[in-house]
């Protein structure tokens, strides 16, 4: 029976000693191979012992079918992981694949992780290391849910390590997020009816006011041109408001996208969703009104029909429409600035922005009672629990009107007869009076 063993030597090339040694292994089966090892002769003896261990164990049918992988580079192991994520094949209910920059942010973060762990190999990843850098990372500035981020891209690439038979077990598979509902980063506000129509007002009114303080000889055309601009700001918070578009759908709109008909419409373009998917908004008749005046404007302004490709909101810019409304809320007092988180915030301490009127959208809809199934495809999202857990809000005074709907029983109605008297049917009896035996 031939016996297996192992050597280390260092070979001689033109008269030179060669600075790595050279591991000879003598397999069970008696062939014999040849492999370059480390310069050190300790880290090269090792090295020789595990391969022999493993030729051994796979003999006798005991190979261990991970050795590869935890011979692969990490950085290896991190390009095939975002292959698949480009691919949508990490998770089954992906419907749509990532953006580019999404993919060089993943690869940033996990980068960056790998580099503060000191990690070349997939041996090198563990909870524990995981943990205290995350916790140094919050310690310098991290906010909870940059943390929560980080370990949730963590979890994702252990659980693709074990699908892809890389790994035995997820390292980080109880890396759990610090985030609870009570310290989520912030809350956004759903504005009440009357709310909107102060935030409507101010869009329309503010810019003149404000621009006619400091300039009291500002002339009139000046003033008209502020006038056009604060009611197109309006219309575009009404048009946010009732169709649940986000900031970049919004200004992305172009003319061709509307149709304004006997039953207005939006059709928005794949290219310019969150999604990527193409969608219909039905829109309420007086906005397709409302959106038929900004075009008369329009039209009126350049003497003839805007072109079918031009922005609806000229005046509305992305990178602006944030403080503009930021200042149409504390002008309409439906919020104030708190200086130290930078937002418009109510009395309760939720957020006012933008997408805050996104979950108005989902709230008005549910207080008038439409389906479920309808709010979630007018807001476009996969799973219904994000529409009504995350966006749509329930006002104590939607839940007082409900309340006394429900009905009375009778005792508890004011019907003008009296009560029965219970007790009375526990009197004591006259004096004298029998009560049975």
């Amino acid at each position: 029976m031939n016996s297996s063993g192992f050597s280390v030597f260092k070979r001689r090339r033109n008269g030179k000693q060669d600075r790595r040694w050279t591991i000879e292994l003598r397999l069970p089966n008696g062939t014999i191979r040849q492999s370059v090892a480390f310069t050190d002769k300790a880290a090269s003896i090792q090295r020789a012992a595990q391969l022999l261990r493993e030729a051994e164990r796979k003999e006798v049918g005991l190979h261990d079918q991970f050795s590869g992988a935890r011979r692969t580079p990490l950085r290896e192991h991190l390009d095939a992981f975002l292959l698949a994520m480009a691919n949508g094949t990490l998770a089954k209910r992906r419907r749509s694949r990532p953006t580019a920059a999404w993919m060089e942010r993943v690869r940033r973060r996990l980068e960056f992780l790998f580099r503060l762990l000191g990690a070349s190999r997939i041996e090198h990843l563990n909870q524990a290391d995981v943990e205290r850098i995350l916790s140094e990372r919050v310690a310098a500035g991290w906010s909870d849910k940059t943390r929560d981020d980080h370990a949730a891209l963590l979890r994702q690439f252990g659980g693709w390590l074990v699908d892809d038979v890389r790994a035995s077990a997820n390292p980080f598979h109880r890396l759990r997020p610090t985030r609870s509902e009570a310290s989520k980063t912030f809350r956004r506000h759903a504005l009440t009816v009357a709310e909107l129509e102060a935030l409507i007002a101010a869009a329309e009114v503010r810019g003149v006011q404000e621009y006619a303080k400091v300039n009291p000889y500002a002339t009139a055309k000046h003033l008209d041109e502020l006038r056009a601009k604060g009611f197109e700001r309006a219309v575009f918070y009404q048009v946010a408001a009732y169709t649940g578009l986000r900031r970049r759908e919004l200004c992305s709109l172009v003319w061709d996208d509307l149709q304004l008909g006997a039953e207005p419409a939006i059709e928005v373009r794949a290219g310019t969703t969150k999604t990527k998917r193409r969608a219909r908004l039905e829109l309420p008749a007086w906005l397709g009104t409302l959106l038929l005046e900004v075009r008369g404007r329009r039209t009126k302004a350049l003497g003839g029909l805007p072109p079918a490709t031009e922005r609806v909101f000229v005046a509305t810019s992305y990178r602006h429409v944030t403080e503009q409304l930021r200042l149409d809320a504390v002008f309409a007092r439906i919020g104030r600035v708190d200086a130290e988180a930078g937002r418009v915030l109510t009395d309760a301490g939720k957020v006012i922005d933008l997408h805050a009127l996104r979950g108005t959208l989902a709230t008005l809809a549910a207080e008038i009672g439409m389906p479920v199934k309808l709010l979630q495809q007018h807001m476009r999202h996969s799973d219904v629990r994000i529409t009504m857990e995350v966006y749509t809000q329930v006002r104590s005074t939607a839940m007082r009107e409900h309340v006394e709907l429900l009905p009375a029983p009778r005792s508890g109605r004011a019907s003008g007869r009296a009560t029965p008297d219970v007790a009375s049917d526990c009197q004591t009896p006259p004096s004298g009076e029998r009560t049975g035996t």
